[in-house]
């Protein structure tokens, strides 16, 4: 009897707090003492008073995801869907959760241009890959009227790419990688943008080896080395864009890409050498060749070889070193 009223006075002391937030910190002390009071979470994430940006928020939120995830999820996306901002990494939150959406309020608010930037980005860490796919195209189709432009590209243009290219950012990796891997890359320039986005994805120096599903991984290998095939053929492919694909080759670190990743090494040297010694011979060289000319891409080759390891690869660095 005794500690039936001890959990009802202490019940009364968690709804006496006006703040949702600090209701939930209240919550999540009661739940470590020993009472279940999970059902209460998500109401309070959801609340239009819960102070997301507040300093103790985004710790609260995380706090409250171990003991009740599947609430806390449901919290948040319900949070994503009126507009409302959420607590800092509650992306990260979402993303482990394993959601994928591609209908409904948060698919359309990601896919349209403009709103609130902080919602709209953290509502993309909830889209699946039909809707990365969307957002590729739109980002394709910049790409190619900035590579067209004969005039100074607008700063609205410039702004929506940024944008999209965010949104893809906070995506899963698994949504992105099916994303590319539902969608023929036929040009370099297709190539090199599809590259730059898982290369750049999912913070690569926090976390340099990418992860990919298991069941994504061994298609994402093959199309690397269709990739690589691509390019090394292409007369119009640049160094740079073999660059790129070095580098995603060297966050996934499979064994079987070292013999792709070999010749891209050998025609990128090859290739520089060429520019190099054009460069040297013209009286005026333009800009685009002084650039390549004095651009080294060592350090990503180098990056994902001893990303990958192994004794074939120490005996191929030591061939080129020796």
């Amino acid at each position: 009897a005794f500690a039936e009223r001890i959990r009802r006075e202490h019940a009364r002391f968690i709804e006496s707090e006006p703040s949702p937030l600090r209701r939930l910190q209240r919550l999540l002390r009661a739940r470590d003492e020993g009472l279940t009071l999970t059902s209460q979470i998500g109401p309070l994430i959801e609340s239009n008073a819960f102070a997301a940006s507040e300093q103790n928020a985004a710790s609260s939120v995380q706090e409250a995801y171990k003991a009740a995830p599947r609430e806390v999820t449901a919290a948040l996306l319900h949070r994503l869907e009126a507009g409302l901002e959420v607590p800092f990494r509650a992306a990260d939150l979402i993303r482990a959760s394993g959601v994928t959406l591609d209908a409904g309020p948060i698919v359309d608010m990601v896919l349209q241009a403009g709103g609130p930037k902080g919602v709209a980005s953290a509502a993309a860490s909830a889209v699946g890959p039909a809707t990365v796919g969307k957002l590729i195209d739109q980002l394709l189709s910049m790409n190619r009227e900035m590579n067209a432009a004969e005039t100074p590209i607008p700063d609205s243009l410039r702004e929506r790419y940024d944008e999209v290219r965010d949104r893809i950012a906070n995506a899963s990796a698994a949504s992105l990688v099916g994303a590319i891997l539902a969608r023929p890359a036929q040009t370099p320039d297709e190539i090199r943008l599809l590259a730059y986005l898982i290369a750049r994805h999912d913070a690569p120096y926090e976390q340099p080896r990418l992860q990919v599903p298991g069941p994504q991984l061994q298609d994402l290998i093959a199309t690397l080395c269709r990739w690589s095939e691509v390019l090394v053929a292409s007369p119009e492919s640049s160094r740079g864009q073999l660059a790129e694909v070095a580098s995603v080759m060297g966050r996934i670190g499979a064994p079987e890409l070292t013999p792709r990743l070999e010749k891209m090494l050998a025609e990128d040297r090859k290739r520089w050498r060429q520019t190099r010694e054009e460069f040297l011979a013209a009286p005026r060289p333009d800009a685009r060749i002084r650039s390549d000319a004095q651009m080294s891409y060592s350090l990503i080759y180098g990056r994902a070889f001893a990303a990958i390891g192994g004794d074939f690869v120490i005996d191929l660095m030591k061939r080129y070193l020796g």
